[in-house]
C-alpha cells in the first residue's frame, strides 16, 4: 500500500477504535524492543475520529469494540517476531 494512503499507530486502543469504524488495519510493524505499530488504510475522517478518541469523545459499538479487540491482538500476536515471552 502507498505510505501516503496510510496511519500508523502504537495505540491498540485507538486502532481498534478505528477498525471499528470501517478502516482496514493493514499490517502491524515492530518499532523497537517488543512495540508494533498498527498500519490502517487511510480515510479522511480519521484526523477528526483520533482527537475525538484523545479527548474521550469518540464513540463505538462497545461489543463491536471487544470482538475487534480480540481479532487485532490474534494479528499482533500472530506475527510477533519476538519469540517467546
Amino acid at each position: 500500500m502507498n505510505k501516503a494512503f496510510e496511519f500508523e499507530t502504537p495505540d491498540l486502543g485507538l486502532c481498534t477504535a478505528l477498525v471499528v469504524k470501517g478502516c482496514t488495519l493493514e499490517s502491524i510493524r515492530p518499532i523497537g524492543n517488543r512495540r508494533s505499530a498498527f498500519v490502517l488504510s487511510w480515510r479522511d475522517e480519521i484526523p477528526e475520529w483520533e482527537k475525538q478518541y484523545w479527548a474521550g469523545r469518540l464513540t463505538v459499538s462497545a461489543l463491536a469494540f471487544h470482538q475487534q479487540s480480540k481479532f487485532v491482538k490474534s494479528r499482533l500476536y500472530g506475527q510477533q517476531p519476538y519469540g517467546d515471552p
